[in-house]
């Protein structure tokens, strides 16, 4: 027989039955770590849209907060002084806090929401227009 008809000795079926084991064992142990990684990125996603709309419901309810006292201290102030000013102060707060409660308004009715609606309430509230537009069907 000449020397390049000769191959390296054969593996036995077990050696190769192995083989196979270890490989399938091996693509199971990646898709699990896979698997759970893509679970903690979305959990970690989820986290992060969380905390960016207690942000925004924090945000808006300081703004909320304020504009009430002071809707409260220029309305006393105008019992007082009688200064069109005072009224004229009492007003544009009061619109806030009335603003915000439009949008709490339409959003509580329940579905179908009027997103144009509640983004009006908030944008009248003086809250930030990237804490609500997300929310709104035509952004």
């Amino acid at each position: 027989m000449e020397d390049w008809l000769i191959s390296a000795p054969r593996e036995s079926a077990q050696a190769v039955a192995a083989t196979r084991a270890y490989r399938r064992r091996g693509w199971a142990i990646t898709a699990v770590f896979v698997a759970v990684e893509l679970v903690i990125v979305l959990f970690g996603a989820a986290a992060l849209e969380g905390i960016n709309v207690l942000r925004g419901f924090a945000a808006g309810e300081s703004h909320w907060s304020k504009a009430e006292k002071s809707a409260i201290i220029a309305l006393d102030r105008f019992v007082a002084v009688r200064d069109a000013g005072d009224y004229r102060a009492f007003e544009a707060a009061i619109a806030l806090v009335k603003a915000d409660r439009m949008a709490r308004e339409t959003l509580s009715r329940g579905s179908p929401y009027d997103f144009a609606r509640a983004a009006r309430g908030f944008a009248g509230g003086d809250n930030e227009a990237a804490t609500f537009r997300n929310g709104t069907k035509d952004s």
